[in-house]
């Protein structure tokens, strides 16, 4: 090493050397007799970098060499973060419920650490070894915490995510297929800290769920109703209706306890008769003293004659660490043109952090809310407004 780096004859500690004085600092070092206590120090400093550079081109499996110029640079690489996962995406083809088979896009030639899947399944999942395959070959899929995937993980028509560990695919969590990327990733984040059985209530109306076997502690994810969009009278345009609130947090739980959640219905669509769009229903789970409870939107309003109905308000959290509102419904659209036939359009219904905004009904009719907490477009010219989405409940433990 000292051929490779020969200012290490000034390393020893005992060596005599004296620090840089603050002018020499600031103006440089000045010519004349060798001041040999100084060269010591600098050459000192000197060596320290070579030894934290010698350490790493080594640790690295090279061995220094100083006409090689970018053996630290190889070294870095070697121990860099990978890039960020690509998402693939893919669709389970397969009958049989122990082998998930999908052929995802972008494609894979072979299995790589870190990388995650998703994937809409095709079956429930089932007790026993379970198998998928997305191209590379046959994998195992495991839980979270490497224990066998059992009935309930995932149900048909959810989107299951997988990550790769280098050797398994591991499920990080499932959840309806309505919920957009950004969701996905933030519940797969938030699943790592869990033991990744996930329970998911999507049916408007009370709900009980036994906390499983070592579980102490539950995450929570709930999504109020989405508003229903306000229906419209003979030349009026409804307003549409507020999305469903979001909370998420964390509750104490007792392993095989019976606890109790509430699922918000979507909100009725307003109609052309002047029957006013309803509300959707709160989203709720109650566990350790603690209730997370996520309201739903509101009903947007009529629209009567050339007027335009009041837009219906978004939803909120309460009671967790994390809450979004709901979006709010936006106006309808009327504009006059002189000749009778004016131009209508029923208000978008607002999103939820699960759903997106419900867009503007062209060429008359409505729009239902497509996904938790969506609300209902307006209606207009004589038109019912559209339904909004009913609220979920995602329980992790």
């Amino acid at each position: 090493m000292k051929q490779d780096f020969p200012a290490l004859w000034a390393e020893s500690p005992a060596t005599l050397r004296r620090e840089p004085t603050n002018g020499e600092m600031a103006n440089g070092f000045p010519c004349g007799p060798l001041d040999l206590p100084l060269w010591n120090e600098l050459m000192y400093r000197q060596a320290q970098a070579y030894r934290e550079i010698a350490t790493a081109i080594i640790q690295s499996g090279q061995t220094p060499n100083q006409s090689n110029t970018g053996q630290l640079w190889a070294a870095i690489q070697s121990v860099a973060a990978p890039p960020p996962a690509l998402w693939h995406r893919g669709t389970d083809t397969s009958t049989n419920p122990l082998a998930v088979t999908a052929s995802v896009a972008p494609s894979v030639s072979s299995y790589a650490p870190l990388v995650p899947y998703n994937v809409l399944v095709n079956n429930d999942s089932a007790d026993g070894g379970t198998t998928a395959n997305f191209g590379p070959g046959i994998r195992q899929v495991v839980r979270a915490d490497g224990s066998a995937i059992r009935k309930g993980d995932w149900t048909k028509g959810q989107v299951a995510v997988f990550l790769d560990d280098g050797a398994r695919l591991q499920l990080t969590g499932a959840a309806p297929a309505g919920v957009v990327q950004t969701q996905i990733t933030t519940t797969f984040n938030t699943l790592a800290i869990t033991g990744g059985r996930t329970s998911v209530f999507s049916t408007p109306g009370s709900f009980t769920w036994t906390a499983p076997e070592g579980a102490s502690r539950a995450r929570v994810i709930a999504v109020g109703g989405g508003g229903g969009g306000g229906g419209a009278a003979n030349n009026g345009a409804g307003a549409g209706g507020g999305g469903g609130g979001y909370v998420e947090g964390t509750v104490v739980v007792v392993a095989g306890q019976i606890y109790g959640g509430l699922v918000g219905a979507g909100g009725g669509r307003g109609q052309a008769s002047g029957q006013a769009a309803t509300p959707g229903g709160t989203s709720s789970f109650t566990a350790g003293g603690a209730t997370l409870s996520a309201t739903g939107g509101g009903g947007g309003g009529f629209g009567n004659g050339t007027s335009v109905g009041i837009t219906g308000a978004g939803g909120g959290g309460v009671g967790g660490d994390l809450s979004f509102a709901g979006s709010t419904g936006q106006n309808g659209i009327y504009i006059p043109t002189g000749t009778g036939n004016n131009v209508l359009f029923g208000g978008m219904g607002g999103g939820s952090r699960y759903a997106p905004t419900t867009p503007f009904p062209y060429g008359g009719g409505n729009v239902s809310g497509s996904g938790p907490g969506g609300a209902g477009s307006g209606g207009a010219g004589s038109g019912d407004g559209g339904a909004g989405f009913p609220g979920i409940v995602i329980i992790m433990a």
